[in-house]
């Protein structure tokens, strides 16, 4: 089994019995106020897409791209379909122009055949009222050597029926929230203190700085804050974020990257 990070949550899960495209998101959602980072454009999609099957864990516009799925991807692929109590997610695709769909039950082990062979998979679907109709997911792989649990933003309560049936799993994937501003520095308050200066660890790679000045100005006139963030991680990324916003609470940003860390493979 080989499994190369995509992007985001995405992955590209490749065995003797086919390959898996995971959540292939690249292009900016939300008015362009989410997108990945770092940027994953440049991967050849066309290769990435040209999978046996899709795994699409839910429609939230950082998972589900519909653009990229209906350029780049094979739509003979076999769409692994999790178990939701509404069919959004699958009608979405035959919009796209999927067609073929293994439909799975929550937390059942399944054997799904092709021309390849034989995998064991497992979609463990949250259907809770407080997870939405659209639901979340995550997928277990097995191809008789390695057990790949890949939870992205899910958050499965019980994990015992996943090692009850495959084992103990050897490779885990757990996204971060690389879709929002990151760091995590900045507020959504219009009024701040003069001429301040704080200081927040983000976590133990991710150390960001935020200076915050803002100009008095006469009632009825506008207010600006302008604030800049640096980062810097341990590997080859220097970022730079420079966000102007207005007291309406209506941001603008510029941004500039670097990162050489999408497309890492790692041999299971």
């Amino acid at each position: 089994m080989q499994v190369t990070s995509v992007g985001h949550a995405g992955f590209h899960i490749r065995t003797e019995a086919g390959s898996i495209l995971c959540d292939p998101w690249v292009n900016p959602s939300f008015y362009a106020s989410w997108f990945p980072f770092p940027d994953n454009s440049a991967l050849d999609w066309d290769a990435l897409g040209d999978c046996d099957y899709l795994y699409v864990s839910h429609l939230h516009k950082d998972h589900f791209d519909p653009k990229n799925l209906a350029e780049h991807v094979n739509k003979d692929a076999t769409v692994l379909l999790p178990d939701y109590p509404v069919l959004d997610l699958k009608h979405e695709l035959e919009k796209l122009g999927f067609h073929k769909f293994y439909e799975t039950t929550d937390s059942v082990k399944h054997t799904i055949s092709g021309p390849k062979g034989d995998l064991d998979i497992m979609i463990i679907a949250l259907r809770a009222p407080a997870d939405g109709p659209i639901g979340d997911s995550g997928l277990v792989v097995s191809d008789g050597k390695t057990v790949a649990f890949n939870m992205n933003d899910a958050r499965p309560v019980d994990l015992d029926v996943m090692t009850e049936n495959f084992g103990p799993v050897d490779v885990h994937m757990l996204q971060y929230s690389g879709a929002i501003w990151y760091p995590m520095v900045y507020d959504m308050v219009s009024r701040v203190p003069r001429r301040t200066s704080v200081s927040k660890s983000v976590s133990a790679r991710w150390i960001g700085r935020v200076s915050t000045s803002s100009r008095s100005a006469r009632r009825g006139s506008s207010r600006r804050q302008a604030r800049r963030v640096s980062s810097t991680t341990s590997c080859a990324r220097s970022t730079t974020y420079t966000a102007i916003r207005p007291t309406c609470s209506r941001i603008r940003w510029s941004f500039s990257s670097r990162c050489d860390c999408t497309g890492t493979t790692r041999a299971c």
